[in-house]
């Protein structure tokens, strides 16, 4: 089939065991060929796969892809914390407070920091 316009929406949804994933993508008019992905986190390598396949099907147009991927309520994993090393972290937070007059460590700020919080994929 040869495309006849540059703009264009489509969306495909999925679902299987709980999971649900939807795609829509919305293209217009353009010059060359420009993709913009909006992808959930975990999901980044799929970019590059994505590009080159707009790229090789299309010669013009501007391109936004985006993937929504849910759970079913009950599927919903729950968030796991590293207790030890949030400890450590609150320790660390507290000492350079008394030491150097630094603003106390908040919860939202410790859970912030890489490997304290995880959401493991259910």
């Amino acid at each position: 089939m040869d495309v006849q316009s540059m703009t264009g929406f489509s969306r495909a949804v999925a679902e299987r065991d709980g999971t649900s994933i939807a795609w829509e993508v919305k293209s217009v008019n353009g010059k060359s060929v420009e993709v913009r992905l909006r992808l959930p986190q975990g999901f980044d390598r799929l970019e590059p796969a994505v590009r080159q396949t707009v790229q090789k099907r299309f010669a013009r147009g501007n391109f936004q892809a985006t993937l929504t991927v849910g759970r079913a309520a009950a599927q919903q994993a729950q968030p796991v914390v590293n207790e030890a090393f949030l400890k450590d972290l609150a320790g660390l937070a507290k000492r350079l407070q008394e030491q150097f007059g630094t603003q106390p460590a908040t919860a939202d700020g410790l859970l912030a920091l890489r490997g304290v919080l995880d959401i493991p994929e259910a």
